[in-house]
């Protein structure tokens, strides 16, 4: 053997030599990466995890006045909370009434469940502002749900954390609390205790009432179940815009191109539908629209004129067509 032989023999018995821990290495990894595999754990289902909260409960409330203050003032109030399920329990409605020291309180809460997420969202209302809070979100774990989102108090971010605990068939609380300090330390200032109320009849006089002030009724109209058939543009770009008068109602689609449709309907009562008519308004050019009206065999041309051209902001040199027929007009004929 010589010594070019020799040579290549050595780099051949040096390869095996380093190749063999690195193969081993590579099946270890592939084994871990596989048994990781095996074990990774699915998501669970938790869009029922509100369903022990359906029904009315009798609920204590204590409140902290001034949270992240260093004040030690509570209070407390008594109230009544009413559970209703939504969505087949994806989704819940929450009312909260109850009475203190500082007079009465309304609260609503709607509860999203998230199945991509597997999450929840809480969205809170009080009654004095009528608007959704920041949703707190997250899940149930082992019986119990922890929620958070960051919100601003006094000017200073926060986190708040909504935690669901002690649930039983006929009890439950809840808490909230604050950090200030990034959720290092947290101050409870929200303490509900809920019992059940098993009494039909107790249940019945603890029902919510609303009072009758401002507009707060306008949709009391519309409570009960609807048989609807429902029809839109594929490209719709604003909400349907609802109008009523005395059992009398419009329901239009405002400025839809290519066209819209505008629907009305009477009722001597809230479950006779005295007539149903409808009304195709199709794009002409620009501003300009043909409304095909029931019952007229020609279409009726609407758009602005140099009266109402500035309120539409529409410039009345660049008018091609001035027509006195406007929307109000095509509205009134469809309702008939």
């Amino acid at each position: 053997m010589n010594i070019k032989q020799i040579r290549a023999y050595l780099m051949v018995c040096s390869l095996v030599v380093v190749l063999q821990p690195l193969q081993g290495l590579a099946q270890q990894n592939s084994g871990a990466s596989s048994a990781g595999l095996q074990h990774t754990p699915t998501e669970r289902d938790g869009q029922h995890d509100f369903d022990f909260e359906i029904g009315t409960w009798k609920t204590h409330l204590r409140r902290l006045v001034h949270p992240l203050t260093g004040s030690t003032t509570w209070v407390e109030l008594e109230g009544t909370t009413v559970v209703r399920k939504v969505w087949n329990g994806r989704a819940n409605l929450i009312e909260l009434e109850a009475d203190g020291p500082e007079g009465h309180f309304e609260g609503l809460n709607l509860r999203l469940y998230n199945p991509q997420s597997h999450q929840w969202s809480l969205n809170f209302a009080n009654s004095n502002d009528g608007t959704l809070s920041q949703p707190t979100v997250g899940e149930f774990k082992n019986g119990r749900g922890e929620f958070y989102d960051q919100e601003t108090l006094n000017g200073r971010a926060i986190f708040v954390r909504f935690v669901i605990s002690d649930i039983t068939a006929s009890s439950c609380r809840f808490e909230q609390a604050f950090s200030d300090d990034g959720g290092k330390t947290w101050e409870v200032n929200w303490i509900a205790t809920d019992t059940r109320l098993t009494n039909e009849s107790e249940a019945s006089r603890t029902s919510l009432q609303p009072a009758a002030t401002g507009g707060q009724h306008d949709f009391d109209f519309e409570v009960g179940s609807w048989k609807i058939h429902l029809s839109h543009a594929c490209q719709r770009r604003r909400p349907f815009v609802l109008r009523q008068t005395r059992r009398r109602c419009f329901l239009f689609d405002s400025l839809q191109p290519p066209h819209m449709v505008i629907e009305s309907w009477k009722e001597e009562s809230m479950s006779d539908v005295v007539y149903v008519s409808k009304s195709r308004i199709v794009r002409r050019q620009g501003p300009l629209r043909i409304a095909h009206l029931p019952g007229e065999s020609q279409p009726v041309i609407y758009g602005v004129h140099g009266g109402i051209a500035e309120h539409y902001k529409v410039d009345p040199a660049k008018l091609t067509e001035s027509h006195s027929s406007t929307i109000d007009y095509v509205i009134s004929a469809t309702a008939g």
